[in-house]
């Protein structure tokens, strides 16, 4: 299955995928919805090509009769990089280390709990402090992330089998 999704082209964060059915259920999208809208975290798991972006991108999409507030949250290999779009520029300079991760996690807590639902694909990819800072925060509202790694609770995508992908053939 990785193999044939591979030879598709690419989409990023985000950006649909028009005219391609969704295979193997919507459980996945399902759960991500309740999740949002009850405002709980929830995380999505599987290896490559099983469908993880597919399903946030489905999720968000099923969100916008409830929620217009959905920030995907890009990688980032600096301190907070990946929290930018919710920090701004230069939001946390020149402070010293405790009052940075204080500001960091008062504006994810802010965030969350003005019902915002914050979407991490490929969370694997957030720089590290960015994640920290999400995991610290999770519990007051919706984060939404992707994952290879199993975690507690997640819902898990398994590979595609062949006989889910012949549709996209016939």
């Amino acid at each position: 299955a990785s193999e044939v999704l591979g030879a598709l082209p690419r989409m990023g964060a985000g950006e649909r995928r028009d005219g391609l059915p969704r295979l193997g259920g919507s459980a996945a999208v399902d759960a991500l919805v309740e999740a949002a809208r009850a405002g709980r975290s929830l995380d999505l798991c599987g290896a490559a090509g099983t469908g993880r972006s597919r399903a946030l991108r489905d999720a968000v999409e099923r969100l916008r009769p409830w929620c217009d507030a959905v920030l995907w949250l890009p990688a980032g290999e600096h301190p907070f990089a990946s929290l930018a779009p919710l920090l701004g520029d230069g939001g946390l300079d020149g402070a010293d280390a405790t009052a940075v991760l204080a500001r960091a996690d008062a504006a994810v807590l802010a965030a969350l709990r003005a019902g915002q639902v914050l979407v991490a694909d490929d969370a694997e990819r957030l720089d590290r402090w960015s994640a920290a800072c999400l995991s610290r925060c999770r519990g007051a509202g919706a984060v939404l992330r992707a994952l290879c790694g199993p975690t507690d609770g997640a819902v898990t995508l398994e590979p595609l089998t062949e006989a889910e992908l012949r549709p996209l053939f016939a």
